[in-house]
């Protein structure tokens, strides 16, 4: 996985390692450390599940509601 900064989420509403999908790219999530937001990717061919919080298969991940 890739790990990068840049603009994401406000982490200090979050504790240490939340995980927060990212909203622009289901290819990438958000871990929250010391209130800053890092930027991960999902290995290839994998998108973010919000909901079981990890990378998985597209066909295994949920449509947004």
């Amino acid at each position: 996985m890739g790990m990068g900064m840049g603009v994401g989420p406000n982490c200090e509403l979050y504790p240490n390692g939340a995980l927060l999908e990212n909203p622009n790219d289901s290819h990438s999530f958000y871990q929250c450390s010391n209130g800053i937001g890092y930027l991960l990717q999902c290995p290839a061919n994998l998108i973010w599940d919000p909901q079981k919080q990890l990378c998985d298969f597209d066909d295994n991940v949920p449509e947004p509601e």
